[in-house]
């Protein structure tokens, strides 16, 4: 009997409103860095701020950029050789790569990539009250 008690007490702690509690956050911001130095804030430059729909848009180049580096490297191919396979699979990786974005920001409330980063500005404890109460600037 109290082994069913300790399972729904794991099952409610890994439900998807605790999980992704920050998908609540109403306020996000995203930030390119320009230097070799991330740790130094004046190599950060401000994207984009508002909803995570907004910044999203704000970091898409940077996550294309970063997608047709990698094909590159991994294939050793330039862009001119088969062009529809490599859209193709930039297309294919891009849509996988803005989910593992949003996956993380949901559940950890920020996603850090080399040369750019997407965070909630607002914490898990804001996140779970706005869950529980709903967003009271709406």
């Amino acid at each position: 009997m109290a082994r069913k008690n300790s399972l729904r007490e794991v099952k409610k702690l890994s439900s998807p409103k605790t999980q992704d509690v920050f998908a609540y956050s109403d306020y996000w911001e995203a930030w390119e860095s320009h230097g070799d130095d991330e740790n130094d804030s004046a190599n950060w430059s401000f994207l984009a701020d508002g909803s995570f729909e907004e910044c999203l848009r704000g970091i898409q180049s940077l996550i294309t950029i970063q997608l047709e580096y990698e094909i590159r490297e991994e294939k050793n191919l330039p862009l001119r050789e088969n062009p529809e396979w490599f859209l193709d699979e930039l297309t294919k990786r891009h849509q996988s790569q803005v989910e593992i974005v949003k996956r993380e920001c949901f559940q950890k409330g920020e996603y850090i990539a080399p040369g750019w980063s997407i965070r909630s500005m607002r914490n898990r404890h804001e996140c779970e009250w706005i869950a529980k109460n709903g967003n009271p600037s709406l």
